[in-house]
């Protein structure tokens, strides 16, 4: 007997991110276990990025594109994005099981999601589920420093409980 996986939507905060975007649609597109909606919150781009993502949504009707009412003229780590991930967190309303914040810059194998569902269909006590991160830095890859010891910030899946019992995200680092 199969079950279905639980369901989960991802909001990606994105800013100048063309040159990697259209890897990351890439990658959610071919995912074995697809997100019930995946909304693309444009936070300023002046590279196309919001072009890339408006095509996105075109052909695909899960995903949607908003810009983001707080766009400003500088990217920082923390407030910035977490203001984009609220307004998209607003978009998808609370019909699933966990929630993802996904950069637009990232590549995860077909089988990610799936696996991310899967922890938190058997372990009831996951809050806050993720993958390593490894970084392109001189010509190497290597896995990110404090990946090593937290689920990176780049690709963080929430229980949807879990991100309503720590009050959301909070607008500083870490």
């Amino acid at each position: 007997m199969s079950f279905a996986l639980p369901s989960y939507s991802i909001v990606s905060p994105v800013m100048n991110e063309r040159e990697w975007l259209p890897q990351t649609i890439a990658c959610i597109v071919s995912q074995a276990h697809r997100p019930r909606q995946w909304v693309i919150v444009d936070d300023g781009s002046s590279d196309g990025t919001d072009s890339i993502a408006l095509e996105a949504a075109r052909q695909y009707s899960w995903i949607t594109v908003m810009r983001s009412v707080g766009t400003g003229s500088r990217r920082a780590r923390g407030a910035p994005i977490v203001a984009a991930f609220r307004q998209g967190l607003q978009g998808i309303g609370g019909r699933d099981e966990f929630v993802v914040k996904l950069d637009g810059d990232l590549y995860v194998p077909s089988h990610y999601f799936e696996w991310v569902a899967r922890i938190f269909e058997h372990v009831a006590a996951a809050g806050i589920v993720g993958g390593r991160a490894w970084v392109h830095r001189s010509g190497m890859w290597r896995e990110d420093e404090v990946a090593r010891h937290t689920v990176a910030g780049v690709c963080k899946a929430y229980r949807r409980t879990c991100l309503s019992d720590i009050g959301g995200l909070h607008a500083s680092m870490g």
